[in-house]
């Protein structure tokens, strides 16, 4: 089979004698990605996921199931949450939440680094890790023990596999991609697609070629998540969303919403995670020029993506994560033709992912001081409790909704709700987290109504139905 880009890359690297070869193997990014802006960028991640302690809602209810299903459930029924098994089983298998962030923050960072492996030249390696460091995916700090993240980095090992032509580990990796999360199966279509459209081979090769994969892809998923099509079926009885309004603005709310969920992990549409309407229109009319064949990939790929969105009317960016990595391999991608000098394409990059860095910057910098105060009320929980016991104490409530911190558990005499629910609400005190609010942007709350401030213990607000000698005018 004929040689890559990247392998011709790669072979220009091992020529040239002014760089140690120690140094080329220590990481691809002394070639092109400046190595500083990247282990500040790991630095940051890891400070972010290896604070195991600071857990959101979902994380914690994750491990509890993982402890809790028998791995027999996972591999011979419906997974929970629906869930694939792979998910399950490598959760059960890192049996704490450290060990879990651990492996997260690996696939995390190794996400770019495998891209920029595919990647030819210094400056587009360059170019390309700036548009990914723009983007606020670059800096999650939600979820982080879910499926999405080895969804995204399992992707970007397909990629890697694909731009090297072993087609066989191809195939597997994105049975394992599916095999985490079903909302990772439109990735499949662009492989399909690319695979399809590219010039190695002719037709008639291809075409004997193509059943033998799909036959590796459907072995390998049954194999890494054996009751997939009872998940499939599960997911087939919810109701659609296609037709229940305009799909201009479905698609408008799936691309564009700003929004922060309940507990305090921003959700907004797909743009919002990646690339804005300019830098995007930028990138897509050059990924056109350069190679016309990426570009209907990419376009055939992100519009199934958007009809599972609305379909399923979540409108959450990042169920859109295995597409993150291919926008990337696509737009680096350039027709064989075509010569290093037709086009400053990495110029052009640049232009975009600084137009893309200051529209997202606002996004960035609140899912950084989400995570910050996260881990710095959890750095003070005893004393937090201790404060919020003491004013409970004094109040004697008859039921307490706690929505301070996950993480911050809190042991009373009384009912304690974590979650929303009729007796949550009915409860007549609430404890709301200052992360909660974020600047009020939570358009339904959590503001209890009636409800009076008694009194406030650092990041929790401690609201009562009753007015009290110590609670606000």
């Amino acid at each position: 089979m004929p040689a890559t880009m990247s392998d011709t890359h790669s072979m220009n690297l091992h020529q040239a004698g002014d760089v140690p070869a120690w140094w080329r193997r220590l990481s691809p990014f002394v070639s092109g990605v400046p190595l500083p802006i990247f282990l500040v960028w790991a630095a940051y991640s890891a400070y972010v996921f290896l604070h195991a302690d600071a857990l959101v809602h979902d994380e914690i209810d994750f491990i509890v199931l993982a402890r809790g299903v028998p791995l027999g459930d996972v591999v011979g029924a419906a997974p929970p949450a629906l869930y694939g098994s792979l998910f399950w089983i490598g959760l059960k298998l890192a049996g704490s939440a450290y060990v879990a962030r651990v492996v997260m923050l690996g696939m995390f960072v190794m996400t770019p680094w495998l891209l920029m492996r595919t990647i030819p030249g210094a400056r587009m390696c360059t170019a390309v890790f700036l548009v990914w460091i723009s983007m606020p995916i670059a800096w999650w700090g939600g979820k982080l023990i879910a499926p999405e993240i080895p969804i995204m980095f399992v992707v970007a090992l397909a990629l890697y596999l694909f731009d090297r032509g072993r087609l066989v580990g191809t195939a597997i990796a994105l049975a394992a991609a599916v095999a985490l999360k079903i909302s990772a199966l439109p990735a499949v279509i662009f492989f399909a697609v690319a695979y399809l459209l590219r010039q190695d081979q002719d037709w008639r090769q291809k075409l004997r070629q193509a059943p033998r994969l799909a036959a590796v892809f459907l072995v390998a998923l049954f194999a890494l998540c054996p009751p997939i099509w009872i998940i499939i079926t599960e997911l087939g009885k919810q109701p659609s969303h296609l037709g229940t309004g305009s799909l201009l603005a479905q698609a408008e709310v799936s691309l564009l919403a700003y929004r922060w969920e309940w507990d305090a992990i921003f959700s907004g549409g797909v743009l919002r995670f990646s690339l804005m309407p300019v830098p995007l229109a930028l990138i897509a009319l050059g990924t056109l020029v350069r190679d016309w064949r990426m570009f209907v990939g990419a376009a055939v790929t992100g519009s199934v993506f958007m009809l599972m969105s609305i379909n399923s009317a979540s409108a959450y960016g990042w169920y859109w994560i295995a597409y993150f990595p291919i926008l990337a391999y696509a737009f680096s991608r350039r027709c064989d033709a075509m010569s290093n000098g037709v086009v400053p394409w990495y110029g052009l990059l640049y232009l975009a992912a600084l137009w893309n860095g200051m529209q997202q910057l606002p996004s960035i910098v609140d899912q950084a001081y989400q995570r910050f105060e996260h881990i710095r009320i959890l750095g003070k929980r005893d004393d937090i409790l201790a404060c919020v016991n003491q004013n409970l104490d004094e109040l004697k409530p008859t039921s307490v909704y706690n929505l301070a911190e996950f993480g911050l558990t809190l042991q009373r005499d009384v009912p304690v709700y974590v979650t929303p629910g009729p007796e949550a609400d009915q409860a007549d005190v609430r404890l709301v987290g200052t992360r909660m609010l974020v600047g009020r942007r939570m358009a339904s709350g959590p503001w209890p109504e009636p409800g009076y401030l008694h009194a406030t213990c650092d990041g929790v607000l401690i609201f009562t139905r009753r007015k009290t000698t110590a609670a606000s005018p």
